[in-house]
């Protein structure tokens, strides 16, 4: 028969990723029940760490072989305040002495991604977040494609300081916000350094936390990240960070591939069951459509998500003048047909459900069971 010391000894090789340090000694991990061939143990994870909590689940069903008479074990997903956290589970990630907590200001943070580079991301991004300037007070735009920014460069301004000055401690976060010509804010990822591309867990999160802690000030404020092409963790973990997460395709099969590619890792990190599809670079509507229908058609053999298609651009030269001339089309030509392309995506993407399980960062809920 397992006792509950011999099972929490099991579940020692589960660590946190920011401070290495086990999940059992954290105090995140309470031992529910143990009924053998059955076992129940719930994670209380504080919310700088939720991230995590895809890829903790599954290392503790993997720790479950080396019990005896145990074959299964059901994960539930408990609620951990700052208040509640232990002293050594706050000391977890940089010092941090609290999580972070739920910005009720802060509506539908969007995670601008892709899955592989040259699709019109940045471009997605930048001009989505006009769109959103003309439904709410305030929008920051989040540059994560760290060490290989250009947001910047399509709205037209040149930062004096970036989220490299941020995480080396030179400036504070306010102290790297600027405001642009179109009215949005914009924090620049930075040029390509060693120390941008190959992050740390803690800087990660202190990153996100400081970003929380600025937007809670703001009001009806909508937080936009472009998030690096790819599946490296960064963008992985970025992307995690926000309750929406818009995929950008365009109709070449090396761009199926590769954003297949990345939504199966976000969903084996995050559990995210819902993915929003803009398809860029397209003839028309109908073409746009068409090309959403055949990458839903080989993502759903394969994965058990729900992909949302929430709208297409058409291949223009307007934007790639706009490009070149470092002026987003939405604030150039607000009314021509491609911007309001972009502001009927930007009005789909919020009619689409919210992902409410896993690597919520920005804002942090957790369900009772997972």
């Amino acid at each position: 028969m397992q006792t509950n010391d011999k099972v929490l000894k099991a579940f020692h090789s589960v660590k946190d990723v920011g401070s290495e340090r086990s999940i059992v000694e954290l105090g995140w991990l309470e031992i529910v029940s143990v009924k053998p061939p059955k076992i129940v143990v719930r994670l209380n994870l504080p919310n700088f760490a939720i991230a995590q909590r895809g890829q903790m689940a599954a290392d503790i069903r993997e720790s479950i072989k080396s019990l005896e008479d145990i074959e299964e074990v059901q994960i539930e997903i408990g609620d951990s305040s700052p208040s509640q956290q232990s002293p050594i589970g706050q000391a977890g990630h940089g010092g941090q002495s609290q999580g972070l907590t739920a910005i009720p200001k802060v509506k539908n943070v969007i995670a601008i991604s892709s899955g592989k580079g040259g699709v019109g991301k940045t471009t997605m991004s930048v001009n989505l977040a006009i769109a959103y300037k003309k439904l709410l007070n305030n929008v920051l735009l989040l540059d994560t494609d760290l060490g290989m920014a250009n947001a910047h460069v399509l709205l037209g301004t040149n930062p004096e300081s970036t989220l490299s000055n941020f995480i080396s401690g030179q400036k504070d976060l306010e102290n790297i916000i600027i405001k642009t010509e179109s009215g949005i804010e914009l924090v620049s990822g930075g040029a390509a350094s060693s120390e941008l591309l190959n992050l740390k867990n803690n800087q990660r999160y202190n990153v996100l936390n400081s970003i929380e802690n600025y937007l809670s000030k703001k009001e009806k404020v909508k937080l936009v990240v472009d998030v690096a092409a790819g599946a490296e963790d960064n963008s992985i973990i970025f992307a995690n960070a926000c309750s929406r997460i818009v995929v950008v395709v365009v109709g070449e099969p090396t761009s199926f591939i590769d954003s297949y590619a990345l939504i199966k890792a976000l969903y084996a990190k995050s559990s995210f069951k819902n993915y929003c599809v803009a398809v860029n670079q397209v003839d028309d509507e109908e073409h746009g459509k068409e090309l959403f229908s055949k990458f839903q058609s080989i993502t759903s053999q394969f994965l058990d998500v729900n992909l949302h298609f929430v709208g297409s651009i058409k291949n223009s030269g307007k934007i790639r003048k706009s490009i070149v001339d470092r002026t987003p089309i939405m604030s150039s030509e607000p009314k021509s047909d491609i911007s309001q392309s972009f502001l009927k995506i930007a009005k789909n993407i919020n009619e689409t459900p919210i992902n409410e399980w896993g690597g919520l960062t920005f804002l942090s809920k957790a369900k009772k069971r997972a």
